[in-house]
This record gives C-alpha cells, sequence and structure tokens, in this order.
C-alpha cells in the first residue's frame, strides 16, 4: 500500500505541475481539497496540495467553491497560511 500511495502522490504532483489552473481546474483543486478536509487523509496529500494551492492562491481565490471550503476548515486556512510563509 505505501509504493501505491507514493505512486499516486508522485502522478497527481505531476498533473498539478502541468495543468493549467483555469475556471474549471479551479473549481477541481476546490473539490479535491473539499474532499481532503471532509475525510481523513494522508498527511502527504495535505502538504502537496498546501504548497500548490500556496502557489496557486491567486486564482484559487476566486472560486466561491474554494472560498467556501476554506472558510469553513480552519485547519486548511492555517495550513495555507504556512504553506504560503514557507513559499515566500
Amino acid at each position: 500500500m505505501t509504493r501505491l500511495k507514493e505512486l499516486s502522490l508522485q502522478k497527481l504532483g505531476k498533473c498539478l505541475e502541468e495543468v493549467k489552473l483555469t475556471g474549471e481546474m479551479v473549481e477541481e483543486v476546490a473539490a479535491l481539497l473539499e474532499y481532503c478536509y471532509d475525510e481523513p487523509r494522508p498527511e502527504e496529500l495535505t502538504a502537496l496540495l498546501m504548497q500548490y494551492s500556496a502557489c496557486m492562491i491567486d486564482k484559487l481565490l476566486k472560486s466561491e467553491r474554494f472560498r467556501r471550503v476554506f472558510s469553513r476548515h480552519g485547519e486548511l486556512a492555517l495550513s495555507l497560511v504556512g504553506a504560503m510563509v514557507e513559499t515566500a
């Protein structure tokens, strides 16, 4: 299972690097974040999504769904702020 988890995270990371973050994809990222914070998730997935979200915050904040998830999950908000400080 560990190898499968690592492979999945690598593939997701590669997809996030390659995708152009436009309207529909912003909603997909917001949906992934929502799923991760509504359900138990591996810490590595959270870290990957926080790094990505910190880099793309200007686009993500335009999404109503992202803002809703962000306001509903204090843990997400705290993690994202921490990731933004690390990348600054």
